[in-house]
């Protein structure tokens, strides 16, 4: 006999439900290292990965000595993924920058801790192609999902990202919600896919 009730979700983020035909996979390099550049674009490319991340500008929990987004490494970073044939996801941490990067970028991204910029969200969801959105490090289901509907009503495809947020475990870096990602797929159409590495931390857990 099943004791719990189902649970009655509202329907909320009322989407046409995108037809993923593939995995979407995002992967590349923390910073986009021009030695590393050729030879991570060719060895992906073996893969048949969606997107080749890498970031292209320096910021972190600690103010970096060069803040900002490197033209340059993205230039680099773009000739070689383009040249082996790949697609590229930036992340996207000023408004100043969009109208740059929007033009050597394929997708873009959304950071945990810009999930909860507002003018940001408002300005970037005009972006013509996929946005890729995570969770912020505390955010509840709630404010995330707030967090996707700034990006409704532009030209732009916003897919969900869960990759895990602050705990009192000591096992990983951050806890991944595999219960959330079942959740959303329950309430919208919105596509999710899961940060195995930020959602451990722990390179041997993300298979």
């Amino acid at each position: 006999m099943n004791l719990w009730p189902k649970p009655n979700y509202p329907q909320v983020l009322k989407v046409k439900k995108r037809k993923i035909k593939k995995p979407i996979i995002l992967a590349g390099m923390c910073f986009a290292e021009q030695k590393y550049l050729e030879q991570t674009a060719k060895f992906l490319k073996s893969f048949d990965i969606t997107y080749m991340r890498g970031g292209v500008f320096r910021a972190g929990t600690y103010p970096p000595k060069e803040f900002g987004l490197n033209k340059k490494a993205l230039a680099d970073f773009s000739y070689h993924a383009h040249k082996n044939g790949l697609r590229i996801i930036i992340e996207i941490l000023d408004i100043r920058d969009i109208e740059f990067v929007s033009q050597f970028a394929d997708a873009l991204q959304i950071g945990a801790r810009h999930s909860q910029d507002y003018s940001l969200l408002k300005e970037v969801k005009q972006f013509n192609g996929d946005i890729t959105i995570k969770r912020g490090l505390g955010q509840t289901l709630d404010e995330f999902l707030g967090s996707v509907e700034y990006l409704m009503g532009g030209n732009c495809k916003p897919i969900m990202i869960e990759r895990g947020g602050s705990t009192y475990h000591n096992h990983v870096r951050w806890d991944l919600s595999i219960s959330l990602i079942a959740a959303i797929k329950k309430m919208t159409g919105v596509p999710i896919i899961v940060d195995a590495s930020h959602g451990t931390g722990r390179a041997d857990l993300v298979e």
